[in-house]
């Protein structure tokens, strides 16, 4: 990665050869250009700022030096940013779009800023790094670099650093101990020195939700945490059972039984439960490898994309939402049931399972955000509009999961098929009845209008939909 620097004042970049950074540039990991703007004036005193057109404080960076200084080192890929208090303000997730860059060109901006016609032909991003003043870009230039050269692979040593820090995930960092164990009687948690690697991560999850709600409370809305966990053998044996006991529930019925290799006919058997329980177990004990391997490439691969899912998920909502966690069980077979603790992400998927993780999760994630919007307009009525099976309000938020995704660009995470296929065919009063609820939404102009005219239509329509719907 090279980063071409033009400032007014090249020798206030000698941090930039010290520690990570400067250890990046000896290894060729990453190029740093210092262009002093003052070589490319014309101006016989190499003057490079002017008094501003209309009038008031200050001076301003005449744009013949700048132009010229930005025409030497700009190439056909170079991204351009102006160092300015009016700019974006740099975040993590921004530095991680800077980061997708290779050529990066830095503006330091002095005195009153910078002519605006520079700007208007070059610049591709203003950026700030906090709401307050400098003398000039330098500083916040050099902020730029030592966060986005992190990023760069290799400069850290140790790949997974990154992810691990403050605001990679919406939380601050959770506190960190080294030797010796004891210091001044202060002691370091006896989690930590206990080895047990599960426990470790869920007391770093707890500290850093703990410092972000009491420090950074606005990181925290619309940012649902999603666990990635393998399923207990207990917890399997417990679901598959009670699918086992409801065979009206035909597919995951089937499933089970094929996922467990479970045979029908030794169900009435009066030894059902103990037969049952060691098919679940030897299954789970086959996967549990994959399962526990799982977790982490779904982890990491869920933090990376998070960020940018939530920002859609807010804008479409149009409020803060509150923050929620949600667990995302893996489990050893081919049906992913669902209940109070979480959903289940099979690890028997065949195929492309990511896509199919993400779109659960997405999925799920909307249910989240519509349930607490739904007992807002229904106050007092959730659990009994939530839980009634099949339910009308449990329908219509199923519908919604295509709705929104598609209004929200949220499908565009994965593949585009139908959540619901069976919900297309289903007709109310001979029309098709999602294209009836498509026609809802456009007319209802907000997603609460489109939650109280759904309901009411379907309500309307009760016993032909529930006739529809048992076929």
């Amino acid at each position: 990665m090279k980063f071409d620097i033009l400032t007014l004042f090249p020798n206030s970049f000698a941090p930039l050869t010290e520690s990570i950074v400067g250890r990046a540039r000896e290894n060729g990991k990453l190029d740093i250009n210092l262009v002093d703007i003052r070589e490319f004036s014309k101006d016989k005193h190499k003057k490079c700022d002017d008094t501003p057109y209309g009038g008031g404080e200050g001076m301003v960076m005449t744009p013949q030096p700048l132009w010229d200084a930005i025409e030497s080192v700009k190439k056909r890929d170079s991204h351009i940013i102006y160092l300015t208090p009016k700019g974006e303000k740099l975040t993590q997730k921004l530095v991680e779009k800077i980061a997708e860059h290779k050529n990066i060109v830095l503006i330091c901006g002095h005195y009153e800023g910078i002519d605006q016609r520079v700007i208007d032909n070059f610049v591709h991003q203003e950026i700030s790094i906090g709401d307050y003043v400098l003398t000039g870009g330098e500083l916040p230039a050099m902020v730029l670099v030592d966060a986005v050269s992190r990023l760069i692979p290799e400069v850290l040593g140790n790949e997974n650093s990154a992810q691990n820090e403050t605001f990679s995930n919406n939380l601050l960092e959770f506190p960190q101990y080294t030797k010796p164990s004891e210091f001044k009687s202060m002691k370091v948690p006896e989690v930590l020195l206990s080895g047990n690697h599960k426990e470790i991560e869920k007391w770093r999850l707890e500290q850093s939700e703990q410092l972000t709600k009491d420090r950074r409370p606005d990181l925290m809305s619309c940012s649902t945490q999603i666990i990635f966990k393998t399923q207990t053998k207990e917890k399997t044996v417990e679901r598959v059972v009670q699918f086992l006991k409801s065979p009206n529930r035909k597919t995951f019925f089937n499933n089970i039984c094929k996922s467990f290799n479970i045979q029908e006919d030794k169900l009435t058997n009066e030894d059902f439960l103990e037969y049952a329980t060691q098919q679940t177990e030897a299954v789970w004990e086959i996967r549990r490898s994959d399962m526990e391997n799982l977790e982490n490439i779904y982890q990491n691969k869920w933090n990376n994309i998070s960020n940018e899912i939530f920002e859609k998920f807010e804008s479409f909502f149009g409020e803060k939402l509150e923050k929620q966690k949600l667990m995302a069980y893996i489990w050893p077979a081919m049906v992913c049931p669902y209940d109070n603790t979480g959903f289940y992400v099979s690890s028997y998927i065949q195929g492309e399972r990511w896509n199919n993780i993400l779109k659960t999760s997405i999925h799920e994630i909307i249910h989240q955000f519509w349930w607490q919007i739904w007992d807002t307009i229904f106050a007092g009525q959730v659990d009994k509009l939530k839980y009634e099976y099949p339910s009308v309000s449990w329908f219509l938020s199923e519908i919604a999961i295509d709705i929104v995704g598609e209004n929200s660009g949220l499908n565009s995470y994965y593949d585009k098929n139908n959540s619901y296929d069976t919900f297309y065919n289903i007709k109310i009063q001979g029309r098709n009845l999602m294209q009836e609820m498509n026609l809802i939404y456009s007319q209802s102009k907000n997603l609460i209008n489109f939650m109280k005219n759904g309901y009411e239509f379907l309500q309307k329509n009760i016993d032909e939909f529930l006739n529809e719907y048992n076929k």
